[in-house]
């Protein structure tokens, strides 16, 4: 057995890389940790150093040390019987199996991994990598995190009350909700209560020419235009827009092209989806960077194969 997949039985993007591993007849595994419990069995011993794990569907058992190559891509916990546990049991058994993946994760850390899960967590601290960015050299936006209201009003005013504010964390509001925090453009101002109550990111809003979706897989960059179908640039946030969007596999700048592959190695990372904006102004500027980002899509509206370029890294295990 040659290539681990750790994922979920909804991912879309893993389902593209396991019909490219099918038809380049690389083998692999698919685990789907959601079935930890039902079909998923695992046998850790440490005093033996026999790792294994059963699957029920295949009536298999498989050597977690012979996988070469690891794919870490959307993991999931199992769902517990509310009807049989209470809500602080199903908490408490969803942190431990957490800790047991995690704990899988270490006991492979000699194999090669998309991307390893320590450099994953690291990466998506937007603070941090828009600080490596701009030393990397990228453009970025003027931007600031406050919640003190005479620098809040301070950035405000230098940008001519032009700016947009983002989340940190997760855009999602929960795992249950469908909500999600998409980044918006101020429109108002605030009272120094509601400044106050949690640091702020905000932006200068960057008026664009379009968008960018950068894939970064081990040293090879992709670039994609991101627009509105209608040609419309007045917008914030694409994700959040209703209208049809284009995307088309473009060429970047050279120099932007190296500061990409430069930030993915430097976090330690064997892939990175990396967003910009062509501003109008003819410079590409730096928002942030998903080290586990959905790249499905793109290949599915412009044919440009990156499930095969994902397999041919974990087939080979090196950048």
């Amino acid at each position: 057995m040659c290539v681990l997949l750790i994922s979920n039985k909804e991912d879309i993007t893993t389902d593209c890389v396991v019909n490219s591993l099918h038809k380049r007849s690389v083998p692999f595994y698919r685990l789907n940790t959601e079935e930890i419990g039902t079909f998923v069995f695992l046998n850790l011993d440490i005093s033996k150093g026999r790792y294994t794990l059963y699957d029920a569907h295949l009536n298999k058992e498989f050597d977690l040390k012979g996988f070469k190559s690891v794919y870490y891509r959307r993991p999931e916990i199992p769902k517990f019987d509310s009807t049989q546990l209470n809500d602080i049991e199903q908490k408490f058994l969803s942190r431990e199996c957490w800790k047991t993946i995690e704990g899988l994760c270490k006991l492979l850390s000699t194999a090669f991994w998309i991307s390893p899960l320590s450099a994953i967590r690291e990466a998506e601290n937007k603070i941090w990598q828009l600080k490596v960015a701009k030393e990397i050299g990228f453009c970025i936006p003027d931007s600031t995190i406050t919640n003190t209201p005479s620098r809040y009003n301070i950035f405000m005013d230098r940008n001519n009350h032009d700016c947009v504010v983002k989340a940190l964390s997760s855009a999602k509001l929960g795992k249950e909700s469908d909500e999600v925090a998409f980044t918006h453009k101020l429109e108002q101002s605030y009272d120094e209560h509601t400044i106050k109550l949690c640091p702020s990111y905000l932006q200068q809003n960057i008026h664009r020419d379009y968008d960018v979706r950068v894939i970064v897989i081990g040293t090879e960059v992709y670039a994609f235009s991101i627009r509105l179908a209608d040609g419309n640039t007045d917008f914030i946030d694409w994700r959040a827009e209703e209208a049809p969007l284009k995307y088309e596999h473009v060429v970047i700048p050279e120099d932007v092209s190296r500061m990409c592959q430069c930030l993915v190695k430097k976090m330690n990372l064997s892939f990175g989806a990396i967003d910009l904006i062509k501003g109008i102004d003819g410079n590409y500027y730096f928002l942030e960077i998903n080290p586990n980002g959905q790249w499905a899509w793109l290949e599915a509206e412009t044919g440009v194969r990156l499930s095969d370029k994902i397999v041919d890294l974990l087939k080979h295990g090196k950048n």
